[in-house]
């Protein structure tokens, strides 16, 4: 008598939805493409075509995730926690001490192979870090201290690079924890360095922010766009115009690296030695001697 021919039954149909029926007895693997038959051992002929290295090869392809896997879980564990600490310590040590993207990359992969596996802080994570968490903290700090301050001084000052005219805004202001803070409130390109577009600059910014009743003083540079010159005279330059702007009188200060340097320079001139002649006794003392430099 000759072997029971085995089927390709509704019960293998329900257990291996992957598999689609050609006939009685072969079927088709939707996942390689392979078609085999059955008909001498039934499951065993299935089992035996999952384990073939086609049908492993075209798995190792087809297999997908949930997108929810590529995302941290809501309960993370206290290593992860401690590896993301260690990420966002790195991301502010390198903004602080101006450290490039590039290097930080180098730095970042050596931390990884020598101290943590879990450890990564790449320049587009890190740039996403510092961009997207660091930076929006410290300013959202910066604001909070802005709402308690009572008087701020507003400091201006362009940039040229090439035909691009940057104008920092810079705050001073007096803060009970830490005394007398300078911040950056805003940077921006600006068309161009007249009074009325920087005016209407940093007049957008203090309304912006809230600060028109906190505004006393204005430091930029004595020239005639900001100041009207050293005489302070006029009325279309930014300082007069502010003043307008905010309906009460402001006090206007120069540039203070120009103030300090002309302290410096007033406060030497009253000395009775020659500092410019002890600079280059100085300089040539050192200058060409090897043994003077490295001691």
């Amino acid at each position: 008598m000759s072997k029971k021919r085995c089927l390709f039954t509704e019960k293998l149909k329900a257990e291996y939805g992957f598999l689609k029926s050609e006939n009685e007895s072969k079927v088709a693997c939707t996942s390689c493409k392979g078609v085999f038959s059955i008909e001498s051992r039934g499951r065993a002929d299935i089992e035996r075509h999952l384990q073939s290295s086609k049908h492993k090869d075209a798995m190792k392809g087809t297999q997908q995730a949930f997108i929810s896997e590529f995302f941290k879980k809501q309960n993370v564990a206290n290593d992860d926690l401690q590896c993301i600490a260690k990420e966002m310590t790195f991301a502010y040590h390198c903004a602080k001490h101006h450290l490039s993207f590039n290097a930080s990359d180098c730095c970042s992969k050596l931390i990884k192979k020598f101290y943590d596996k879990k450890f990564s802080a790449g320049k587009t994570k890190l740039e996403a870090l510092l961009v997207g968490v660091i930076g929006p903290h410290i300013f959202s700090e910066v604001l909070k201290e802005l709402e308690i301050a009572h008087f701020i001084t507003i400091l201006i000052d362009t940039s040229n690079r090439k035909d691009v005219k940057i104008l920092p805004i810079m705050v001073r202001y007096f803060s009970f924890k830490s005394g007398v803070k300078t911040k950056l409130l805003q940077i921006n390109s600006i068309p161009g360095e007249t009074s009325d577009i920087i005016l209407e600059y940093v007049s957008t910014a203090i309304q912006k922010y809230s600060l028109s009743e906190k505004v006393v003083a204005l430091s930029a540079d004595n020239t005639n766009t900001n100041f009207g010159g050293v005489s302070r005279q006029g009325q279309k330059n930014v300082y007069r115009k502010l003043e307008t702007k905010l309906g009460r009188s402001i006090v206007g200060i120069g540039c203070s690296a120009h103030v300090i340097h002309n302290t410096v320079q007033a406060a030497a001139d009253s000395l009775p030695v020659d500092l410019e002649l002890i600079s280059v006794k100085i300089y040539k003392f050192f200058y060409i001697y090897t043994v003077r430099n490295t001691n």
